[in-house]
């Protein structure tokens, strides 16, 4: 599905959802921010997408993606 589309189709839905289990190219996607530094899954930026998520978007818990 292309970036845009995941974005405008998910982030509706966030507040609705109990659980949201993405991966680190749906963290991107649907966040706007990076998860990788260098092409390497990067702990730091996912955090920050997870708390965008969180604060921004209505998501209730938070957890972060896995390394891939």
């Amino acid at each position: 599905m292309p970036r845009e589309l995941q974005c405008t189709q998910t982030r509706p839905c966030l507040p609705l959802l109990d659980y949201f289990i993405i991966n680190d190219t749906e963290a991107e996607a649907v966040s706007g921010l990076t998860v990788t530094a260098d092409g390497h899954f990067d702990s730091p930026s996912a955090e920050r997408a997870c708390r965008a998520l969180f604060d921004l978007l209505g998501v209730n818990d938070l957890g972060l993606p896995p390394p891939p």
